[in-house]
């Protein structure tokens, strides 16, 4: 998967961030990535099914959030393939 370009991942997170649930900061910033987070109802399995997320970083006190690069309209959707 290609790195999301951090100019549009900014774009699309602007007033969705909000305040850092840890210091109240509200300044924050794009980190390079985009992560893919494995899912499975019986944990975490390599070649499981994955979401691609954004992931941001609090400028004051480096806690991180992360939110669905497809849901951001960032990347397509991971299509799984049949059996």
């Amino acid at each position: 998967m290609k790195d999301v370009d951090r100019k549009a991942a900014e774009r699309a997170l602007r007033g969705k961030v909000g305040a850092c649930p840890s210091c109240r900061a509200r300044r924050w910033r794009v980190l390079e990535m985009v992560a893919l987070l494995p899912y499975r109802d019986e944990g975490i399995t390599l070649g499981a099914p994955a979401v691609p997320i954004v992931l941001v970083a609090c400028a004051k006190c480096a806690a991180v959030r992360q939110f669905s690069a497809v849901q951001l309209g960032l990347v397509e959707p991971v299509k799984e393939e049949g059996p």
